[in-house]
């Protein structure tokens, strides 16, 4: 029963996307410093959905896509992200590493108490 217990919460820890939704900022011909004055927070209700920045020379624009390919050369291409909010920054990962981080010691915690 331990067991189950701990592997639902490992998987809800995991889950890039909470129960209300992906909420992502929209914009085209984004402020350059990023300013949420010419932004909207879209919520985005598909799995698999992530937020994206898209950047070509001075053209930025930010927004959401259900399947998000990364890329990036010299500086332009793509990035994508899968956390509330998380293309507001000047700077975007592919990860959270605070999720990541948290998901694996509730998985050392799991192996100590099965093997305990």
């Amino acid at each position: 029963m331990n067991t189950i217990l701990a592997f639902c919460i490992c998987v809800a820890i995991a889950l890039p996307v909470s129960i209300h939704g992906l909420q992502c900022y929209s914009c085209d011909l984004c402020s350059v410093p990023f300013t949420t004055n010419n932004a909207t927070i879209v919520s985005v209700n598909v799995t698999g959905a992530s937020c994206t920045k898209y950047v070509f020379a001075s053209y930025v624009s930010k927004g959401y896509a259900t399947d998000c390919a990364q890329v990036n050369v010299n500086g332009i291409g793509t990035w994508c992200c899968s956390t509330d909010l998380c293309n507001a920054g000047q700077s975007i990962g592919s990860f959270d590493s605070k999720r990541i981080l948290a998901t694996f010691l509730v998985a050392i915690g799991i192996m100590k108490m099965i093997h305990s």
